[in-house]
């Protein structure tokens, strides 16, 4: 016993020695272990994004066959690939007649305000199929750049809802999904209200009205006063308050017969139907009102309501 402590005591420096580049050698394997694995991940992550253009996740409340919803995004992929290769006027002319007079009137406002924004440069992407109803299928396009072509590891994510017009096999596009002709009409101390259509987008809906004034004076739709003035109510009860920030003082002052459209924020949501729009608080004396020293005490206004 005693020869092998003075063995140990004669040799401590290179034992001790010996047990540290031990522990550096571990240190190190680990370490690079680590370092594999986190690349090896990042590999995977990368190569998912360049190489998985297209994925189909239908959502439960639809009843679509995945060939059919194949079938379709066959509409989507082409009008992608003509602006991946710059083939502007192609792509413009799969656009639904719709959604080019409310957006895109002309193919350069299309490339300016549009094709610019997204297509800088080539881009891959993920299609899935988020809702069908009355042959429209809408469908979530997730845009991110081709890695491979613009070595940007950091790709940007641009998130669209493009719908599928199935009887004409059109695509409206700019989360717009469509137009629905109303006309409904509701008259009240001599001013009429006609609601004529609504254009549905995937985060708000806009009401496009006529307000026709018989009375003497002109009137002011809504005072401004509040923010909630103005509202569509849902069959549940919900209310959906009006963009009023957005609207011109001007636009609301009826003299005879104007036409104007209202934005709510009302998002897109599966059986979800809007059930009537509600103007709170028309001004019947605009001239009247305008005079008056205490607005918030003036009273000669009403409500009106719209079936829609």
């Amino acid at each position: 016993m005693y020869r092998i402590f003075s063995i140990l005591n004669k040799n401590k420096l290179i034992i001790c020695l010996s047990i540290f580049v031990i522990i550096i050698i571990l240190i190190v394997m680990k370490s690079l272990n680590e370092i594999s694995a986190n690349q090896n991940e990042n590999k995977t992550e990368t190569q998912n994004i360049v190489d998985t253009n297209i994925s189909y996740a239908i959502i439960s409340q639809t009843n679509i066959e995945q060939e059919e919803a194949t079938e379709l995004s066959k509409i989507i992929e082409e009008f992608v690939n003509y602006c991946n290769n710059n083939q502007i006027e192609q792509a413009y002319n799969m656009i639904s007649e719709q959604c080019k007079t409310l957006l895109f009137p002309t193919v350069e406002e299309f490339r300016e305000r549009y094709y610019n924004n997204i297509f800088n440069d080539k881009k891959n992407y993920e299609i899935q199929l988020w809702d069908n109803r009355e042959n429209y299928y809408i469908y979530r396009i997730d845009y991110v750049e081709d890695i491979l072509s613009t070595g940007n590891a950091n790709a940007k994510k641009i998130v669209d809802y493009y719908t599928v017009d199935a009887t004409t096999n059109t695509l409206n596009i700019n989360g717009f999904i469509k137009n629905i002709a109303i006309n409904k009409v509701s008259e009240k101390n001599n001013v009429e209200i006609t609601v004529l259509s609504k254009d549905i987008f995937i985060d708000y809906e806009v009401l496009n009205i006529k307000v026709k004034n018989d009375t003497a004076n002109s009137i002011l739709l809504d005072s401004g006063e509040s923010t909630d003035s103005m509202y569509i109510e849902n069959e549940k009860g919900l209310k959906f308050i009006s963009y009023s920030h957005e609207l011109i003082y001007e636009n609301l002052r009826i003299k005879s017969e104007k036409e104007l459209s209202i934005k709510f924020n009302k998002k897109y949501g599966l059986n979800d139907y809007s059930e009537k729009l509600v103007l709170s608080d028309i001004i019947l004396n605009n001239e009247e009102y305008e005079q008056s020293q205490n607005k918030q005490e003036f009273n000669n206004r009403m409500s009106m309501e719209i079936n829609l």
